[in-house]
C-alpha cells in the first residue's frame, strides 16, 4: 500500500535525526563548559588580584602607620633617656620634655593599646614627678599586656622610688620570671636589695645584670659600691675603673673612684680622678669639696683651701665644705674663732655630721668654753646616736678628761 507523502516527510526527518554525528554535540558541549570555566578563571584570578590589591595597601597602611609610631616612640624616648634611667632621672630641660610629650601623644594616638605607648606615658610622668600617676599607666598597660616585661620593670623601678620595697621586688621578680635574660629587672632588683640592706644579693645581681650586658656601666658603679661595703676596696676600684672604661664622661664614676682611693690611702690618684670629675661638672659644689679633703691629706693647704671656698662660693650651705674648711684652718694654725664658726655652720646645715659636732666640741674645750660644748653634746641628734656613742662619744670624753686635768 502506498503512503501518504505526509507520513514519508515524517519518516525522512525521522532517519535524518537519527543518523546525526554524535561527536559533533559532545564537541559543542565542551565548548561551551570550557568557555563557562574560563569565565569564572578569570573572574576568580580578578577577585583574587582585587584582593591581594586591597591586603597589599593594607598592609602598606599599617607599615607606614607603624613606622610612623615606632618613630614617635624612639624620639621620645630618646629626649627622656638619661645618664642611665634605671640609675639616674636626671632633672630634664622642659622643652625637651615637652617635645617627649607631644611625640608620646601622638603615638599613643594612632595605637593606644600599644604596650610603649603605657610605658611612655608613665615614664614621662616619672621625670615630672608624679610617681602615683605613673603607676596607674603601668597597671592599666600590664591589664592589656599581663606579660610585658618591660611594664614589670618599669613598675617595678617606680614602687622602689615611693619606697614600696616589697611590691617593687615582687614586680621584679615577675618580670624576670617572663625573661631572665634581660639585664635591667637584675639591675633594678640589685638596686633594691642594695638599699635595703641585702649586700650579697645584691652583688649577686648587679653580677647576673653584667653577665647580660657587659656594658652595663650602672651595673658596674652599683657593684663598687656595694663592694666597698663589704670592706672589698680592691674589686671595687677595679669595678669603678670598668665603668669608666665604658662611659668616661659620667663624673658620678669618678667620684667613687676618688672615694675608694682615699680610703685605700692612693691620694695622689684620688686627686687626679677628683679632678677629672670637676673637668665635667665645674660647678659641683661635692667635687670641689672631696677634692679639698684629698688635697689636705697630701699637705697642699693653700689649694686645699681654694677648694673649700669654691665649694662655699657654689653652694653655700654645703655642711661638709664648711666641715672640711674648718678642718685646713685649724691644720694652718690659723684662727679658732673662725674654725668654730664654720664648725657651727656645718652642724646647722646637716645635723647629722658627727665629725663637725666631734670637731666643735673638742675645740669648744680647748678654747676653755666647757659650758657651751656641755650644751652640745646633751642634744638629741648625738645622746641618741649609736654611732656617735660607739665612735665619737669617746674620742669627746678622752678630750673632755684631757681638758679637767688641765684644770
Amino acid at each position: 500500500m502506498r503512503r501518504s507523502p505526509r507520513k514519508a516527510q515524517k519518516s525522512f526527518k525521522k532517519t535524518s535525526r537519527s543518523n546525526k554525528d554524535p561527536t559533533a554535540d559532545n564537541s559543542e558541549t565542551r565548548s561551551k563548559a570550557v568557555a563557562v570555566w574560563i569565565g569564572v578563571a578569570v573572574a576568580l584570578v580578578g577577585a583574587s588580584i582585587t584582593l591581594l590589591t586591597y591586603l597589599h595597601n593594607q598592609n602598606k597602611e599599617r607599615t607606614a602607620l607603624e613606622v610612623e609610631v615606632q618613630q614617635n616612640f624612639f624620639e621620645a624616648f630618646a629626649l627622656m633617656q638619661g645618664d642611665d634611667v634605671s640609675l639616674i632621672r636626671r632633672p630634664k630641660d622642659a622643652k625637651q620634655l615637652e617635645s617627649a610629650s607631644l611625640k608620646i601623644n601622638k603615638a599613643c594616638t594612632l595605637a593606644p593599646n600599644d604596650e610603649r605607648c603605657f610605658r611612655a606615658q608613665g615614664n614621662l610622668l616619672v621625670f615630672n614627678n608624679r610617681l602615683e600617676e605613673a603607676l596607674s599607666y603601668y597597671r592599666k598597660g600590664l591589664e592589656i599586656h599581663p606579660d610585658s616585661v618591660g611594664l614589670y620593670n618599669d613598675l617595678g623601678a617606680v614602687l622602689q622610688d615611693l619606697g614600696r620595697s616589697d611590691q617593687a621586688v615582687a614586680a621584679l621578680r615577675k618580670c624576670i620570671e617572663l625573661n631572665p635574660y634581660l639585664a635591667p629587672p637584675h639591675y633594678n632588683l640589685g638596686r633594691i636589695l642594695d638599699e635595703t640592706g641585702h649586700l650579697t644579693e645584691s652583688e649577686n645581681a648587679y653580677r647576673r645584670a653584667i653577665e647580660l650586658n657587659d656594658n652595663h656601666a650602672s651595673a658596674y658603679l652599683n657593684l663598687a659600691s656595694v663592694l666597698g661595703r663589704m670592706g672589698r676596696t680592691e674589686e671595687a676600684v677595679a669595678a669603678v675603673r670598668r665603668a669608666i672604661e665604658i662611659n668616661p664622661k659620667s663624673h658620678l664614676n669618678y667620684l667613687l673612684l676618688g672615694r675608694f682611693l682615699a680610703r685605700h690611702g692612693n691620694v695622689y690618684e684620688a686627686e687626679i680622678s677628683y679632678r677629672k670629675r670637676l673637668e665635667l661638672r665645674e660647678d659641683d659644689s661635692s667635687a670641689w669639696t672631696d677634692l679639698a679633703r684629698t688635697l689636705a691629706q697630701e699637705g697642699k693647704l693653700e689649694e686645699s683651701e681654694r677648694a673649700c671656698l669654691r665649694a662655699i662660693e657654689l653652694n653655700p650651705v654645703d655642711a661638709y665644705a664648711h666641715y672640711s674648711f674648718g678642718n685646713v684652718i685649724l691644720m694652718k694654725g690659723g684662727n679658732f674663732d673662725h674654725a668654730e664658726v664654720e664648725f657651727r655652720k656645718a652642724v646647722q646645715f646637716d645635723s647629722k655630721l658627727l665629725p663637725a659636732y666631734a670637731n666643735l666640741i673638742i675645740l669648744l674645750l680647748y678654747q676653755q668654753k666647757p659650758d657651751e660644748a656641755g650644751l652640745i653634746l646633751q642634744a638629741k641628734e648625738l645622746t641618741q646616736n649609736a654611732k656617735w656613742n660607739a665612735e665619737y662619744a669617746p674620742m669627746v670624753r678622752a678630750a673632755r678628761d684631757a681638758y679637767l686635768n688641765k684644770r
